[in-house]
């Protein structure tokens, strides 16, 4: 993650802090990791010294620096997140090399927050200019490239397409129960007041 992550979201740490900017720099020099609440209450028992111990991460110790607040798991809907690292440990976890300066490399993806008032379409058409700027500059790699803003569940680098069908069908179940039960508790009130009048 780059170093405002938490930040953007407006998300801070339960225990310790969240990734500082020179954190994000240098290749593979800053093995830090955020853990999430769950494995901080399931594999650390909640301990309260947490921060600065340890934890293997692909064969890489990773010092622990803070724990995310309870019911956080990042921005991959249908996946629980139970660790975050910063940008610059990315060789440690992505093969084919560092990736941080290749300009050519497609594998970050980004996360934003729209000031109030503004929509995706004004945020999208900022974007398009900006990308038009970065083509004109580094044809190279940026010829063909663009941006394209989703609302956060319908992202496509995350579960989310796969989860909604699901959840729709979810959503149609539990209200025919619920349609059941009211139908249910409807009879049995009428046939109680049936059982009053006839007293």
């Amino acid at each position: 993650m780059s170093a405002n992550y938490f930040q953007a979201l407006g998300i801070q740490p339960k225990v310790g802090r969240a990734f500082e900017p020179a954190e994000e720099a240098g290749r593979n020099g800053h093995p830090v990791t955020v853990i999430s609440y769950q494995a901080w209450k399931d594999r650390y028992q909640g301990d309260p010294a947490i921060v600065g111990k340890t934890q293997m991460l692909n064969g890489v110790r990773h010092t622990i620096i803070g724990v995310a607040p309870e019911g956080f798991y990042g921005t991959f809907v249908g996946y629980a997140i139970q660790f975050w690292v910063p940008a610059s440990m990315e060789e440690t976890f992505e093969t084919g090399g560092y990736k941080l300066d290749n300009r050519g490399a497609r594998w970050i993806e980004g996360f934003a927050r729209l000031k109030p008032g503004v929509s995706l379409a004004q945020a999208q058409g900022e974007l398009s200019t900006i990308t038009q700027r970065l083509e004109h500059d580094y044809p190279e790699t940026n010829r063909g490239r663009g941006i394209q803003l989703f609302p956060l569940a319908r992202t496509p680098f995350n579960g989310a397409g796969t989860l909604l069908p699901t959840l729709r069908i979810a959503l149609i179940v539990a209200c025919l129960v619920l349609l059941i039960a009211c139908g249910n508790v409807g009879n049995l009130l009428l046939v109680k007041s049936l059982v009053a009048a006839m007293k």
